[in-house]
């Protein structure tokens, strides 16, 4: 399983950097052709946003991935390691079981637009493409939770031994 996981976060990078790429010099593509040929394209914005949400919702995976997500670490600060770490879990639980909610209702979205045949205005691409960034993105997201989890809980086990 982390061998898998360790392959999807190197893919996960590279798309994300990539897209980072795509969408900068989509940019830089549109501001030129606005301001120098005084004309402008009329798909670039929306692929854009498209590209967007999906570098938001793969961002989140690699933010959790990193343990880089803003917390609030005041109450933590003040318990004892055991009390803090009780917490966390909590927390993660509660944010693996909105990310479940999400990942149900997010493929069953998506696949009322795969059955309407959602098309978006400039591109004319399928718009389940654009909304599975969310199920795909909370799927990654679970796994990761499980996998932190798993490793809080041995953490709160070493410790209460330890004590």
């Amino acid at each position: 399983m982390k061998m898998i996981l360790k392959k999807y976060d190197k893919a996960e990078e590279y798309v994300l950097i990539g897209s980072l790429v795509l969408t900068a010099t989509l940019v830089f593509i549109q501001v030129i052709m606005r301001y120098v040929f005084n004309a402008s394209l009329s798909w670039s914005e929306e692929l854009t946003r498209y590209i967007f949400i999906w570098q938001i919702w793969l961002g989140a995976s690699i933010g959790l991935r990193d343990k880089k997500h803003i917390r609030v670490e005041v109450i933590q600060s003040v318990l004892k390691p055991n009390m803090a770490l009780l917490m966390d879990i909590l927390a993660n639980l509660i944010w693996m079981a909105a990310c479940t909610y999400f990942v149900y209702n997010g493929f069953q979205l998506v696949f009322d637009l795969i059955q309407k045949n959602s098309v978006s205005t400039a591109l004319r691409i399928p718009l389940w493409t654009v909304y599975a960034a969310l199920p795909v993105s909370c799927f990654v997201i679970v796994i990761r939770q499980v996998l932190h989890l798993r490793e809080d809980i041995n953490k709160l086990f070493y410790l209460k031994r330890g004590a």
